[in-house]
């Protein structure tokens, strides 16, 4: 029995367009997930800028939470001490203040390292404004022009002291907020190593 070559290229053709229509609907909806991805990022992003915001205007304000530490399984509240540090304060100055010393630094530390790693050189300093026993911290690193023999401080990102989280690029720019003397990652590794004999 012969064939009819003409519904078998109709069915070819009914069997190619289904094809077409599935990729298209599947294009469709990779499309459409990748919109709603795009719009999930974006709120999270503004979301992240807000509770940046409040986080550091709570800081200026002393109106700040308590710091909560987990020991442990046990949470300790600790009260926030706010005081003016000296305008040329150090890490090193101020470590007696620190609510806990040691986890402090080591955090400072992990963030000068990543910013070793991206940009050849690292150094931190610390805010002068909000709590004693958490400052806020700013990364820097330094470029040297090799004809000129010029070097150029850039800001890598700042953190809250009591969550070690980036706040916005916008407190970076709030000079009166940072100490005028920095300490570099040789200082900080030395720092640490001393408060981790002084405690063993």
């Amino acid at each position: 029995m012969a064939r009819d070559p003409q519904s078998a290229r109709e069915r070819a053709e009914i069997n190619f367009g289904k094809t077409q229509t599935q990729s298209l609907a599947r294009n469709r909806i990779v499309e459409e997930s990748e919109a709603i991805a795009r719009e999930r990022d974006a709120k999270t992003a503004r979301l992240k800028e807000m509770r940046l915001q409040k986080e550091a205007e709570e800081m200026r304000a002393g109106t700040a939470p308590p710091h909560f530490q987990t020991d442990g399984q046990e949470l300790m509240a600790r009260r926030a001490v706010l005081v003016k540090t000296p305008a040329d304060a150090t890490i090193a100055d101020v470590v007696e203040n620190l609510d806990h010393p040691i986890e402090y630094v080591r955090r400072v530390l992990e963030k000068l390292e990543r910013c070793r790693r991206a940009h050849g050189d690292a150094q931190m300093r610390i805010g002068v404004l909000g709590r004693a026993e958490c400052p806020n911290y700013l990364i820097e690193y330094i470029i040297e022009d090799l004809k000129s023999g010029h070097k150029s401080i850039h800001p890598d990102a700042a953190y809250s002291g009591s969550t070690h989280r980036e706040l916005a690029p916008r407190h970076i720019e709030e000079a009166r907020n940072w100490s005028s003397e920095e300490m570099n990652i040789t200082a900080v590794s030395a720092l640490i190593g001393r408060l981790r004999s002084q405690a063993g």
